[in-house]
């Protein structure tokens, strides 16, 4: 691929399409940690996760920047997910519907590869039971 830049004639960049899309000489603006794209993403149709702020401080870095949000990844199950917005520290605790039932909650934040706690708020996020419950073929 070879780009002419009308207000830069003589340059020859090495990446021409960044240069055609941002002009020459500029990089990209650094993508977002994934924790942020998760909350963001999850929040829109058609998961519609209804994140809410969570007073406390994190207990991995100590910011006030954490949210939670309930989902239900089986039938009577819901699983209560926290998430820290200023260092991606997971944890997601499954609970038993009209029971006082509940597991340890799964904490980590390792998102490449994903540690089992952001696997299992992956899954909460993005596989709830509902939409498993509707896609299924009626036939």
């Amino acid at each position: 691929m070879t780009t002419f830049l009308p207000d830069v004639p003589d340059c020859i960049p090495s990446n021409p399409l960044a240069a055609f899309l941002l002009g020459p000489g500029k990089a990209p603006r650094p993508q977002s940690p994934p924790w942020i794209r998760l909350f963001r993403i999850a929040g829109q149709i058609p998961w519609n996760v209804n994140w809410l702020y969570c007073p406390l401080a994190c207990d991995g870095c100590g910011a006030q920047v954490t949210f939670q949000a309930n989902t239900h990844p089986r039938p009577q199950v819901i699983a209560r997910c926290l998430l820290c917005l200023a260092c991606g520290r997971a944890a997601v605790e499954y609970l038993r519907t009209r029971t006082t039932l509940h597991e340890t909650p799964v904490v980590g934040n390792a998102w490449s590869p994903p540690c089992p706690a952001v696997a299992r708020l992956r899954e909460a996020v993005f596989r709830p039971f509902w939409a498993n419950h509707f896609e299924r073929d009626p036939d």
